[in-house]
């Protein structure tokens, strides 16, 4: 029982992380501007887990201004390179504010979303058959 349970919360973690993402970028893409960036670097956090590499990304405001930092708010694929273009969209009044759209974000969204949907979905069912309320499985 305890797998089912954790796989209903692995699932709305990941769908909760998704929506909130897709959230700031709705703000950013509303209320920010757009630019144009290149994603000069990596950083890897100082855990030695299996923590994803954060993006470091350079690119020029509206005002002219350079910005290089790096943000935890992005969906890159895996396969993402150096010196790769990228669309950052940004605040104006905090441009240190910033989300790396990746090239394929909105799909990569819809498939880590449906995962999650699928995860908890899966969860449910499992754990509602190992309750005896539905019988899929004898």
């Amino acid at each position: 029982m305890t797998p089912y349970i954790a796989l209903i919360i692995m699932g709305i973690i990941v769908c909760l992380v998704m929506f909130s993402m897709k959230n700031k970028y709705r703000l950013l893409a509303s209320i920010g501007e757009k630019a144009d960036g290149t994603l000069v670097d990596f950083e890897y956090p100082k855990a030695k887990n299996n923590s994803p590499k954060l993006p470091v990304a350079r690119f020029k405001t509206k005002d002219e201004q350079w910005i290089t930092g790096k943000t935890e708010n992005s969906l890159l694929s895996n396969n993402a390179q150096k010196n790769s273009q990228v669309i950052i969209f940004y605040n104006p009044a905090n441009p240190e504010e910033f989300m790396i759209q990746g090239r394929n974000f909105k799909l990569m969204y819809l498939i880590v979303m449906a995962g999650g949907i699928l995860f908890t979905v899966s969860g449910v069912l499992l754990l509602l058959n190992y309750a005896g309320i539905l019988k899929f499985f004898k």
